[in-house]
């Protein structure tokens, strides 16, 4: 979960039918699902640098947004447990 203020967060579920990213912009009340909607390889983990960069960490890959979560595109490379940036360049990943 990517709480970014007191009305909007983040949160990802890992589940094959309804598990991908959700999204709230009324402290919890509605979420609206934001692509990697079902299927396989859904993300366990979100991480939101401001409220427009974030990434998301998948079993098979990492995706990142540039506009709060409407698109995600994949970063090629090996998948991670958790990511953290101390800027929109300058990040650390572990396994």
């Amino acid at each position: 979960m990517a709480v970014l203020n007191k009305d909007t967060i983040l949160f990802v579920r890992d589940s094959g039918f309804d598990g991908g990213v959700y999204r709230t912009t009324d402290g919890g009340l509605n979420w609206q699902p934001l692509g990697q909607v079902g299927g396989t390889g859904q993300p366990y983990s979100i991480y939101m640098f401001n409220k427009d960069i974030g990434f998301n960490l998948g079993s098979s890959n990492m995706r990142k947004t540039t506009n709060g979560g409407e698109n995600w595109f994949v970063i090629p490379g090996e998948s991670y447990f958790d990511i953290k940036f101390i800027d929109t360049l300058i990040g650390w990943k572990y396994k």
